[in-house]
């Protein structure tokens, strides 16, 4: 599948999933079209946009999906669980100043697939459980529900708080 095609794809099912989470009052249908987002496996990756970070790091072939299952740390080298719980209520750029030069090409990988596939604004009790991001190079990354909160409310950037975004 080329990038056109995929593009296409997605924009046939975003009206679809938007109309559901932002107008769904109802956890289970949310719960199930975030499933649905999980096994369609949507990716994000440096075909469809090259990122630059201080005009030094690019991001060449960095891909990650959203799984939804257990997540056990076998490998400490490639398996990670954000703790959060900021109180400072970071910008986006302050809360990018927290991870290593690797780390932060990730965490906006991350950002961007969560705006790509309309999830900005969603709690922690949406998304967390049995939650994770992929990389294509192994690397695997959950949230608990604070670490989530501190990511979308810097990720939506007004400064309101990890609970805004805890449940």
């Amino acid at each position: 599948m080329n990038f056109t095609e995929e593009n296409k794809i997605i924009e046939e099912h975003t009206a679809k999933i938007l109309d559901i989470l932002y107008n769904s009052r109802d956890p289970q249908k949310i719960t199930e079209v975030l499933s649905n987002l999980f096994i369609l496996g949507y990716s994000y990756g440096a075909e469809r946009q090259r990122l630059v970070l201080n005009n030094q790091f690019k991001i060449e072939d960095i891909k990650v999906v959203i799984k939804r299952g257990d997540f056990e740390i076998v490998d400490n080298e490639k398996e990670f669980i954000y703790m959060g719980g900021d109180s400072s209520n970071p910008s986006w750029e302050s809360y990018l100043q927290n991870f290593s030069e690797e780390y932060k090409l990730r965490m906006i990988a991350i950002k961007n697939l969560i705006v790509e596939l309309g999830l900005v604004g969603t709690t922690a009790d949406n998304f967390c459980n049995n939650t994770y991001f992929e990389f294509n190079d192994g690397v695997k990354i959950a949230f608990t529900w604070r670490a989530w909160g501190d990511l979308m409310q810097a990720i939506v950037n007004k400064r309101e708080g990890y609970m805004k975004y805890y449940c």
